[in-house]
């Protein structure tokens, strides 16, 4: 996904990064060398460009707070599962990608093919579902 004005260079670091952790929680940001390269290669291949953050949403309003915050500065979203990709379609479209790591959204509580949509139920943990 890319963002309206796509950037060659990202927004100011501490701009986003706080922006992130102000949604997710600083816990759930990943900044580290190991961790950026990790999310900018799929199984074959380097990507051409870096994450310049990982931000692991928890639940759908976590999620669409992250990606309207994306849109307005700009970024691309690089969405991740578990990483096994063989296409690189995961993988940072340019250099103003944020990768998104979606597995803490990990369950699916409904799903109705009749509409296409999905029902979140009432439960007592924290963790959110993908719907």
């Amino acid at each position: 996904v890319h963002g309206p004005q796509a950037l060659d260079t990202g927004p100011d670091l501490e701009t986003l990064r706080a922006a992130m952790a102000a949604i997710v929680g600083e816990q759930h940001l990943r900044e580290d060398e190991a961790a950026l390269d990790l999310v900018s290669q799929d199984i074959w291949e380097r990507g051409e460009h870096r994450a310049l953050i990982v931000v692991a949403p928890g639940s759908t309003r976590e999620l669409a707070q992250v990606v309207q915050v994306a849109h307005r500065l700009g970024l691309s979203l690089a969405p991740r599962g578990a990483g096994m990709s063989y296409t690189g379609a995961y993988l940072p479209a340019n250099a103003a990608s944020i990768t998104l790591d979606m597995r803490r959204m990990d369950r699916i509580l409904a799903i109705s093919p009749q509409d296409m949509t999905g029902k979140k139920k009432k439960k007592k943990k924290k963790n959110s579902a993908l719907i």
